[in-house]
């Protein structure tokens, strides 16, 4: 008995000059755009901040800013700690993760604290955070 052949290929794309569609598909919101954006600028100063300590610790130079019993080696490792989370919360708000939009409410929280600009600053960060749009991109309802 005879077999069907197969069918035929699909016809290949036509390359235009035009870019491709915007993917609609559930567009970052612009508050997280912004705090990847803070996320960078907080980890080169963190990164800057423990290459000086340590520059500190290497050259036996005081640490006048710390308090007594800690050495810059010690504050070193707490730059160099905060760096480490900020690496981590750029590449989840980057992937959508949930946990990261739960640890971005962290300084923004703290950052109330800093009266008068950092409450107005952070409270209009906050607004933004638990809008609706927000919480939908990265699957909290």
């Amino acid at each position: 008995m005879p077999t069907d052949p197969a069918p035929p290929p699909p016809p290949l794309p036509v390359l235009t000059g035009e870019p491709a569609a915007p993917r609609a598909v559930n567009p970052e919101p612009p508050v997280v755009r912004d705090a990847r954006g803070a996320a960078i600028l907080i980890l080169v100063v963190c990164v800057l901040g423990a290459l000086v300590m340590m520059g500190n610790a290497v050259l036996g130079d005081p640490n006048p800013s710390a308090p007594k019993g800690i050495s810059a080696e010690a504050v070193a490792l707490i730059y160099a700690g905060f760096g480490a989370l900020y690496v981590w919360l750029f590449v989840g708000l980057k992937r959508r993760n949930p946990a990261a939009w739960r640890v971005q409410i962290a300084p923004a929280v703290l950052g109330l604290l800093a009266f008068p600009l950092g409450t107005i600053l952070h409270a209009s960060i906050l607004t933004r955070w638990f809008k609706p749009g927000t919480r939908a991109w990265f699957g909290r309802t």
